[in-house]
């Protein structure tokens, strides 16, 4: 285990006993002994988030490396043609991931995808042998709570990435939204346009390896199947409720005055609002209700994805 998932689980525990005590303070706000438990566990928290901050900027950078194979990948050279297109296509990508995790939604404000692209600043570092390999760069630049943007953008297209089955994409994309998937069917595209097939692999924060190779054949298949997913229009609801789980790892449980029970991804935006509450405090905001359909069996995926929260006041 790596210093950075020991604190990344560390902080997770420290954040549920900081819940907890909360809870019981606002039953008793008058106790003295409550107040003080519930102030040390939110410096608990604090303390250690400021570590995980420290241990991601030590590590400064992500490196992806991108194996391409074919007739006109030979020795670390590509037609320049090429090597634009491919690696355009994937930056593309990695931007469009990353802004969905930001955000949560396919959002159209002003500068943001300059903002998106200044975190991540990716960059051609390097072409080697080895049919021809790139290895591209971008900052790690860990935010106010030690979470890295690229990495989490890293992860996600991974896992869209490494499907096995066509089926499975559809629980899969509420984790990139709908112009991620357009973006990496381009890059997808790029590689079988080009002739050639493709090996990836990026080496995570939390010291897992991540791999994926794919032929023409697997290229073909998941571009289809990505092909396939449509995305209906967004439902968009208000709530008032009390918080049943919250989880630092972008996803929160609510009991609801209007939809009973409703399981909500977050982005990583709203992570400073989801410290400031405890499990069993009454609070409000908007959720966006997301559906995916595929386009030859018709089967449709919901999910749902927080906007808003805040603390209600009595």
């Amino acid at each position: 285990m790596t210093n950075i998932t020991y604190l990344q689980e560390l902080r997770e525990s420290a954040q549920a006993q900081a819940q907890e005590h909360e809870l019981l303070l606002s039953e008793q706000p008058n106790n003295s002994f409550f107040q003080q438990a519930a102030a040390q566990a939110r410096n608990r928290v604090q303390e250690i988030t400021a570590d995980l901050i420290v241990l991601q900027k030590n590590r400064e950078k992500e490196i992806i490396e991108v194996r391409l194979i074919g007739r006109q990948a030979v020795n670390g050279s590509l037609p320049l043609e090429i090597l634009s297109k491919v690696s355009a296509t994937l930056a593309e990508s990695l931007h469009q991931v990353s802004k969905y995790a930001l955000t949560g939604l396919q959002t159209a404000k002003r500068g943001l995808m300059d903002e998106v692209k200044a975190k991540l600043d990716l960059r051609l570092a390097k072409l080697a042998p080895g049919s021809t390999r790139l290895f591209i760069t971008g900052q790690t630049n860990p935010d106010l709570f030690g979470n890295s943007l690229l990495a989490d953008a890293l992860e996600r297209s991974f896992n869209i990435l490494e499907v096995d089955e066509p089926t499975e994409i559809l629980d899969r994309v509420s984790n990139i939204g709908h112009a991620s998937v357009v973006a990496i069917q381009k890059f997808l595209r790029s590689i079988t346009d080009s002739g050639l097939e493709v090996e990836m692999s990026w080496d995570s924060p939390q010291d897992t390896m991540y791999r994926w190779q794919a032929n023409t054949a697997r290229l073909v298949s998941i571009s289809s199947a990505l092909g396939q997913i449509q995305e209906l229009a967004p439902k968009t609801f208000e709530f008032t409720g009390t918080a049943i789980s919250l989880s630092l790892k972008g996803v929160v449980e609510l009991k609801t005055e209007e939809r009973n029970r409703i399981i909500a991804s977050y982005p990583n935006s709203l992570l400073g609002a989801i410290q400031e509450l405890h499990v069993g405090q009454l609070c409000y905001g908007t959720v966006v209700e997301l559906t995916v359909e595929h386009t030859t069996t018709g089967v449709r995926k919901s999910n749902f994805v927080l906007t808003s929260i805040s603390p209600s006041i009595l």
